[in-house]
């Protein structure tokens, strides 16, 4: 299977359809610094990343199916961490900035090609 090309026919339906938001990664931190009461982290940033907002549908106790008060965010596997799920991060658009509460990686073959992230 070439991950790649499946990699790229993400990025081109997201762009289609996306917007561009900036993901702003916690890569590392260092040893705490007593003098300063502080943690010194390594950042990275990735601009204009397009993504896509959504509403997920959900199904309530009367089994009636509704749009969630929740906000989805599906953000491509290219160019970012492989590990984006398990690192701390923050997605800024314009002057909002959320920090997600749960990211999956969507990753057939153990290769990522998409991120879906939970926001409140």
């Amino acid at each position: 299977m070439d991950w790649n090309y499946i990699k790229s026919i993400v990025v081109g339906q997201l762009k289609q359809n996306g917007v561009a938001v900036d993901i702003v990664v916690t890569t590392s931190a260092t040893a705490y610094n007593a003098t300063t009461d502080s943690y010194t982290e390594t950042l990275a940033t990735y601009e204009d990343v397009m993504v896509v907002f959504k509403n997920p549908t959900m199904q309530n106790e009367a089994g009636v199916f509704s749009k969630s008060d929740r906000l989805q965010m599906l953000i491509p596997a290219t160019g970012m961490p492989a590990s984006l799920d398990q690192l701390p991060y923050k997605i800024i658009s314009g002057s909002t900035a959320w920090l997600p509460e749960k990211t999956v990686a969507i990753k057939p073959g153990g290769i990522p090609v998409l991120f879906i992230a939970d926001l409140k």
